[in-house]
């Protein structure tokens, strides 16, 4: 198949049902995928600078390859003859889907896998034998990620580490991130790099609780965790460190359901003490109906929310004509010094207007004398 210098073919190339095609030559061509028959008889492929997608299963005949690997984004091959360690390190920087099958691998470290492994999907099958130094978190990630590869390395190469748990500051101590520490490094912030979001804790009656501490809106690395700066010697537990928060609450008293008196704001635990004058509600005394303040409906004497303070009143008619004092509930009792101190009100006022009254006419004739 020969379609070189075609510039404007584009598109993925499905080759997957063309078992006898032998050579494919499809330079000068934008493509931008190609897949290959299984067991297919190619044997010369050479494809252009655009693809970005290969998928190779089991060709035992292809030896000449020839293809850029700038823009590869995605790569399958599976037990075929093809050089798929010298594909992988030369596309590293822009794979993001990788399937191989049957490796044989002898790595100098374990960088190569860690890249791998740091890619959007991956999947590899087969053995790989590092030479250098290897890591108990590194062979646990290589396990979860790739059940079907064999991880070889010489135990003397083998970093100590131990587990490093990070916990919250609740009371169930749970379990926010784990990892594996190189013994007498100092363990990493797992919040700060990116491996957890930002740990919470929830408010209570007393405090609101932010994770570390911040300067200029910035998180402190190691600030939200404890014992950050020693180095790990032995498993160990770390906790996460909030800044604590008062609570502040607003108190109000009220007269009656929707008409409010005052409000004043209170720390959690503080003793509130309302400080104006003696409530009154005259709003049925054209009746002869006096509304006697008894007190507040709740104590402020230690504050642990919100709180809506309400008047108590004893609603005291006026008694009748002629009941005895002795007779009388207290009510009606503060009712009659209410109605009296009503009146020797208006009395006086009465006095005091009709001596306006007098001085008035004192001076006016003073002056009519002058």
């Amino acid at each position: 198949l020969d379609i070189r210098n075609c510039p404007n073919l584009t598109g993925s190339l499905n080759l997957s049902s063309c078992t006898n095609l032998v050579t494919l030559r499809a330079e000068g061509t934008s493509i931008t995928a190609v897949t290959f028959a299984n067991y297919g008889k190619i044997a010369t492929a050479h494809l252009p600078d655009t693809i970005n997608t290969l998928s190779m299963r089991n060709l035992n005949y292809l030896t000449d390859l020839d293809v850029s690997y700038d823009n590869l984004e995605s790569l399958t091959i599976e037990s075929s003859i093809i050089d798929e360690y010298a594909i992988v390190l030369d596309a590293i920087d822009t794979l993001q889907y990788l399937r191989l099958t049957g490796i044989d691998w002898t790595l100098a470290s374990t960088s190569l896998l860690n890249s791998i492994l740091a890619m959007n999907s991956s999947y590899l099958s087969g053995a790989v034998y590092v030479s250098g130094a290897i890591r108990n978190q590194e062979l646990i990630n290589y396990d979860n990620a790739w059940s079907d590869l064999t991880v070889n390395y010489d135990v003397g190469n083998l970093v100590t580490q131990y587990l490093v748990t990070y916990v919250n500051a609740d009371d169930e101590s749970t379990v926010l991130y784990t990892t594996y520490v190189d013994r007498g490094s100092v363990p990493p912030d797992p919040y700060a790099t990116g491996a957890i979001p930002k740990p919470t804790l929830a408010e209570d009656e007393q405090y609101t609780y932010s994770f570390g501490t911040e300067e200029e809106g910035e998180y402190v690395t190691g600030s939200g965790w404890t014992d950050m700066s020693d180095p790990v010697l032995a498993a160990k537990t770390i906790t996460a460190v909030y800044t604590k928060t008062p609570q502040v609450y607003t108190v109000s008293w009220y007269l009656r359901p929707g008409l409010r008196i005052t409000s004043v704001s209170a720390n959690y635990g503080d003793e509130i003490v309302y400080e104006g004058g003696t409530p009154v509600n005259e709003d049925e005394e054209g009746q002869y109906i006096y509304n006697v303040f008894k007190g507040w409906d709740k104590s402020t004497g230690y504050i642990r929310g919100n709180t809506d303070v309400y008047a108590l009143w004893e609603r005291a008619p006026l008694p009748p004509v002629g009941k005895d004092m002795a007779d009388m509930t207290p009510g009606q009792s503060q009712a009659i010094q209410l109605i009296t101190l009503k009146i020797r009100t208006e009395q006086l006022s009465h006095l005091v207007m009709i001596l306006n009254l007098q001085m008035w006419k004192v001076k006016f004739l003073r002056k009519i004398c002058i």
